[in-house]
């Protein structure tokens, strides 16, 4: 029997707020979250296998903010790439690849990543793609080989699960802490009001964030706040720039490690 994960206390107490303060349509979003298990079939993933690739080291989220770059090269300096599972939120999964890393595991909506992108990922990375009202254009050109994991913001169908988590870093850490990942770090989530250049396909340099995705990264913020308060697994920041997310005590890559060590 196909074993999924479904956080009800964020679909009754934060998916309300985010389509008012968004004005989303949860209709679509439940038509995309349909669509999704439709496309990808039998190469869903359920929690189980969610759980034997990522539930037994610690989880390094990696954001595409504008810290991304300068955090990789410490995180690699230090060490602490080899000591932990690392999660790409999206296009930042390409920065790790350039630096020479494989992602254990991608966070994606599909926007940051392009399909030639998707395509150079190595099979032993597991894929998380996430749906949603905005793009089922590209979950029905989805031309998947490979099994997925399949999320949704809605009250998820009977082969998708809903994690918690709006954007796909905050997403990640929520997922991570589902199944119990020893320690969290964050890289690479600044938060504020700029987007790194590995947010978009397109981008060559880091831009101003427009009106609507400030708002997107605001509740980002508040999210991983509320689940700072709610959860007993420690969630370290080691952004380099970026906001100060209260219950996420901001430390070093040389303290991380020590942490990881006596993990």
């Amino acid at each position: 029997m196909f074993k999924r994960y479904v956080r009800k206390e964020f679909i009754r107490e934060w998916y309300p707020r985010i389509v008012e303060i968004l004005q989303l349509n949860p209709k679509e979003d439940k038509k995309a979250a349909l669509l999704l298990e439709k496309t990808a079939e039998n190469l869903l993933l359920d929690l189980n296998a969610i759980e034997e690739k990522l539930s037994s080291k610690p989880s390094l989220i990696v954001g595409a903010g504008p810290s991304l770059p300068l955090d990789l090269r410490q995180a690699i300096s230090s060490g602490l790439t080899k000591k932990v599972n690392i999660i790409a939120a999206d296009g930042a999964a390409n920065a790790l690849l350039e630096a020479g890393l494989t992602p254990d595991a991608i966070v994606t909506d599909l926007d940051g990543l392009a399909p030639e992108d998707l395509a150079k990922i190595p099979e032993k990375t597991l894929i998380v793609i996430h749906a949603h009202g905005d793009n089922q254009d590209k979950l029905s050109s989805l031309k998947l080989k490979r099994k997925i994991v399949g999320t949704a913001q809605v009250d998820p169908p009977p082969k998708l699960h809903n994690f918690g988590g709006f954007t796909d870093g905050d997403r990640a850490v929520f997922i991570v802490e589902a199944i119990c990942s020893p320690i969290i770090f964050l890289a690479g989530m600044d938060l504020g009001e700029i987007i790194g250049k590995y947010s978009k396909p397109w981008l060559k340099n880091d831009v101003p964030a427009d009106r609507r995705k400030k708002l997107k990264l605001f509740i980002a913020k508040k999210l991983l706040e509320w689940l700072a308060l709610k959860t007993p697994i420690p969630i370290y920041n080691l952004t380099t720039l970026g906001r100060e997310i209260n219950g996420v005590p901001r430390i070093s890559f040389e303290e991380a490690v020590k942490l990881v060590k006596n993990c």
